[in-house]
């Protein structure tokens, strides 16, 4: 790890920060490194990523699955004169995919790619295909290439390039296959010789058995298999491969096992995948997984841009070992934050609040919080949250906030890059599906505590999840305001990185019945009975009563009659 530190630590300058980035990319440019660097927003990682191109004419692969990172690229390559073309993707691209009238789109799930079904079917735009064209330029001299992470697959991508990925996804070189039995019966059913007759056989051979059928694959070469992916029946061309896997698989964590495919000893055999992938399985749920890194080695370097990265999960998924750079230490983080950020992230509580589940999501209480935020800041606070918390809300919510974004949403949006008050409620846990699986592909174990809230337990050998968790919702909190005017993020979970500036801070929660009340006489010009608010908040007199006594902003009017009931009208905020 290396940290390129200002030399005064007592000052943080915003300039000084930026000058540092550029120069690390830039060096990493002129030496061909394999680099992670760690810099929080508003550094200048995108602009700096091109200025430098252009300064050390450095030819580049941007990678992104943001549109508005790659419409922000072309801006820059445009505001730095460099040249650069936009990847083309069938779907946007050839007009046989939009029309799909073949099921093109379906075959390309089943891992066939677009090149392959121009070759092997009859398409109506064949011979002029506007994507199939723009496969076949000479790029060489391209200053920029932008295109989508999968892109970094095509060699000719990388070839005299440095790799360029922004931002890290769990998921982009990643596929799941959900029913890993049927593609792999249709594939023994497909081929004559192979030993075994099913799934379940390959799951209870012998040793001896086992080897029998590994030698086949050496003898037959089939790892891929794209003649039976084009027939009408659900398959996927790495059928033979997770055929293969379950043979060579070693259990990793309890009912996990996982395949390294080290494919470099199969000469002349195009596997479609690196020898850094790995196949794992989960045996419980029947499900099997591939990630499998472009072969980044053979770009002439490669950058990652990421604020809070997890070194460990971006190695694995580019299969590098990565330099991890820190632009900032932790304290000088915590000063960007307050000082350059302008950014006050008050904690509102000590629990995690797990927001995936719908068991753990709290409406009333978020509802409260809104309601306490907005009185407190006189706005109404932008939420970000899980896309289910999102889903229960009813519209008592939307009285108090400003808008909401869920979880799956932020890296893809600058919804609130101009709101200076934002709510986070909750935090993501992807579940122990993911957890063991991503101990798996790191050879770790995982243990996990069921005591008071879910933890995920760690040691040296054993994976710990929860930093990536933490990094996400430092993530969520940087999404609003990202300038430098004062903004203020209340945060519903205790689930931040422990570096982080906070202020802890009690807000109040109140009952449905007391926000019930409260609606109702805000919104009411006039005085209103115990009787008559019980009416119009379907809450009984005995529960408005007890809220009546608890509010400070309301005037109440003693009844100067025997038979005349006291009233209430409204006066706060």
């Amino acid at each position: 790890m290396v940290n390129l530190h200002p030399k005064d630590n007592k000052c943080i300058d915003l300039t000084a920060i930026r000058g540092k980035l550029a120069n690390q990319i830039a060096e990493s440019y002129k030496n061909k490194n394999n680099v992670l660097i760690e810099s929080l927003p508003i550094t200048g990682k995108s602009y700096s990523t091109f200025k430098q191109a252009s300064e050390t004419d450095t030819q580049i692969l941007y990678l992104t699955s943001l549109n508005r990172l790659k419409e922000d690229s072309i801006k820059k390559c445009n505001e730095f004169g460099l040249s650069y073309h936009k990847i083309p993707v069938p779907h946007d691209e050839c007009p046989s995919f939009q029309n799909d009238k073949h099921g093109l789109r379906e075959l390309y799930r089943r891992g066939i790619s677009a090149k392959e079904l121009h070759d092997r079917l009859e398409l109506p735009c064949n011979g002029s295909c506007p994507y199939i064209q723009a496969l076949n330029q000479d790029l060489s001299d391209i200053d920029v290439l932008i295109g989508n992470p999968k892109h970094a697959y095509n060699p000719n991508y990388l070839k005299n390039r440095i790799a360029v990925k922004d931002e890290f996804s769990e998921n982009e070189y990643e596929i799941e296959y959900h029913k890993p039995r049927e593609l792999v019966n249709r594939f023994i059913q497909s081929v004559d010789s192979f030993p075994f007759n099913s799934f379940t056989e390959i799951r209870e051979a012998s040793q001896e058995e086992t080897d029998n059928a590994v030698n086949w694959f050496r003898q037959y070469d089939v790892y891929r298999d794209t003649e039976t992916a084009l027939n009408p029946e659900e398959y996927h061309v790495h059928a033979p491969l997770l055929a293969y896997a379950l043979l060579r698989g070693y259990e990793v964590n309890d009912g996990w096992e996982k395949t390294d495919t080290q494919f470099a000893d199969l000469v002349g055999v195009d596997t479609h995948i690196g020898d850094n992938a790995q196949v794992v399985f989960d045996e419980d749920r029947e499900s099997m997984y591939l990630l499998n890194p472009p072969d980044f080695e053979s770009a002439d370097g490669f950058i990652g841009l990421d604020g809070t990265p997890i070194p460990e999960m971006w190695d694995t998924a580019t299969g590098l070992d990565l330099e991890h750079i820190q632009v900032l230490s932790e304290e000088q983080k915590e000063r960007y934050i307050t000082d350059i950020l302008n950014l006050e992230i008050i904690q509102v509580t000590d629990h995690k609040r797990y927001y995936q589940n719908s068991n753990n999501i709290a409406v009333n209480q978020d509802t409260s919080l809104a309601y306490s935020i907005q009185q407190k800041e006189g706005e109404k606070p932008g939420v970000i949250t899980s896309k289910k918390a999102i889903q229960e809300y009813d519209e008592k919510i939307g009285e108090y906030t400003d808008n909401s974004l869920n979880f799956a949403r932020i890296l893809s949006s600058n919804k609130f890059k101009n709101k200076q008050l934002g709510f986070v409620t909750g935090m993501r846990n992807y579940g122990d599906e993911y957890v063991y699986k991503w101990g798996s592909y790191l050879g770790k174990t995982v243990r996990v505590d069921r005591e008071g809230e879910t933890e995920y337990q760690f040691g040296d050998e054993c994976f710990n999840i929860f930093p990536l968790y933490r990094n996400l919702t430092l993530q969520d909190v940087f999404r609003f305001g990202r300038s430098e005017e004062p903004t203020t993020v209340y945060v519903n979970t205790s689930g931040l990185p422990e570096w982080v500036p906070v202020t802890r801070e009690e807000l109040d929660t109140h009952s449905q019945s007391k926000l019930a009340v409260i609606r109702f006489l805000r919104e009411s010009d006039s005085q209103h009975s115990r009787k008559e608010i019980a009416e119009g908040t379907d809450f009984s007199k005995k529960q408005v009563g007890r809220v009546l006594n608890q509010l400070e902003s309301i005037e109440k009017y003693s009844s100067s009659g025997a038979f005349s009931p006291d009233k209430y009208e409204w006066y706060g905020n």
